[in-house]
């Protein structure tokens, strides 16, 4: 795809450089960015993307996506927009061909239970007449022969989408996805439209990121304003 398509879906962007640049693929570790690759400058808790642009940038990258405006010698496309986390999680729709408007998404969201409410649900819905993919904690299934093992509860909107792309190519119609506190307070489900969501429990936990419960609510409930927002 070309930059143009991922620019497009951008709240705002401010672009540098050629808007014709082909895009093969996508990174936020700028160990896995290549040549034809853009590569997106996450903040996190441990390290900031934008300290490592430099060595994106070494490896060959094809364009570069940051919440800083671009040096004045910047040799690449650079594309400064205001939420990198939405960036991605559009960018990676893009590349994949919005594979979540084509599968039915059921989100559990909640404190205990979302392992087991994930699985149970999975299960009913592969004993009907509609395929169903799994994104949760212990394993992801992509209706493929074997599961994958998990490496998070919800991983970023770039392994989603990836994720969902499979789901629609070996034929699964549904999708339930177990969707983390953390996951929603950091833009990973962003642009995604949930056909339903379920909410297991609150209970004293994940303190140390969000602060208070009052914050942890406020991060779960963000799942059930995305859905009530699609229905108006």
């Amino acid at each position: 795809m070309k930059l143009r398509d991922i620019v497009a879906r951008l709240e705002q962007p401010v672009v540098s450089g050629s808007l014709d640049t082909d895009i093969r693929a996508l990174a936020y570790d700028s160990r896995k960015a290549g040549p034809g690759s853009a590569f997106f400058a996450l903040r996190g808790a441990q390290a900031d993307g934008h300290d490592f642009i430099q060595a994106a940038m070494t490896a060959g990258a094809a364009a570069i996506f940051a919440e800083t405006a671009p040096p004045a010698d910047a040799v690449i496309p650079w594309v400064h927009a205001r939420s990198m986390r939405r960036a991605l999680a559009a960018a990676a729709a893009a590349l994949h061909d919005d594979p979540g408007r084509v599968l039915a998404l059921a989100g559990i969201t909640g404190t205990n239970g979302k392992t087991t409410t994930a699985f149970l649900l999975h299960d009913l819905l592969n004993q009907g007449q509609k395929r169903a993919g799994l994104i949760g904690t212990v394993s992801w299934d992509t209706g493929a022969r074997k599961p994958k093992p998990a490496t998070h509860t919800t991983p970023e909107s770039l392994e989603i989408q990836g994720l969902l792309s499979e789901m629609r190519d070996n034929g699964c119609r549904t999708c339930v996805m177990e969707v983390s506190s953390h996951a929603l307070d950091q833009e990973r489900v962003h642009g995604l439209d949930f056909a339903a969501g379920i909410f297991t429990n609150l209970t004293q936990d994940h303190l140390d990121y969000h602060g208070t419960m009052e914050k942890y609510f406020a991060a779960k409930a963000r799942l059930f304003e995305k859905i009530a927002a699609q229905k108006t």
